[in-house]
């Protein structure tokens, strides 16, 4: 069944509206949806990243110490930052 041209209209105004860019929208997007990053947070990622880049080093270079040492960095950085985020610990 075909629209009404009213109709019509009413659905390319709504179209529109939501196809023009809103700037706000993301920041209210993110902050809803994304807890604030604690010191914790960025240092467990900060670790995780540096852990990351010492092990493709180790495995490029095959030295297979720097390899393992890069992994552990690794995975002492995810369990500081699944820990320690408040993000996480909810006392509902």
């Amino acid at each position: 069944m075909p629209l009404s041209h009213d109709e019509q209209k009413l659905l390319e105004q709504m179209e529109q509206e939501l196809n023009r860019p809103d700037p706000k929208s993301a920041s209210r997007f993110l902050a809803r949806w994304l807890p604030p990053a604690s010191p914790a947070t960025l240092l467990g990622l900060l670790s995780v990243v540096c852990g990351g880049i010492v092990l493709i080093l180790g495995v490029s270079s095959q030295l297979t110490a720097v390899g393992v040492i890069g992994f552990l960095l690794m995975g002492a950085g995810t369990y500081w930052m699944l820990n320690r985020s408040p993000a996480l610990h909810h006392n509902d």
